[in-house]
């Protein structure tokens, strides 16, 4: 089980990625999708 402090700061993180133009989304059977919107100084994330 989670503690709210993590779960907290885990939205947290995430809230930050999507500063960077990168979406996290959770699917179905604990899978997540994660996608660039924009680049960031013309580079493309891919690791």
């Amino acid at each position: 089980m989670k503690t709210p402090a993590a779960v907290s700061q885990k939205k947290k993180s995430i809230s930050n990625y999507k500063q960077f133009g990168i979406d996290i989304e959770t699917l179905e059977d604990n899978k997540v999708k994660i996608t660039q919107s924009r680049l960031i100084n013309g580079f493309i994330f891919n690791q």
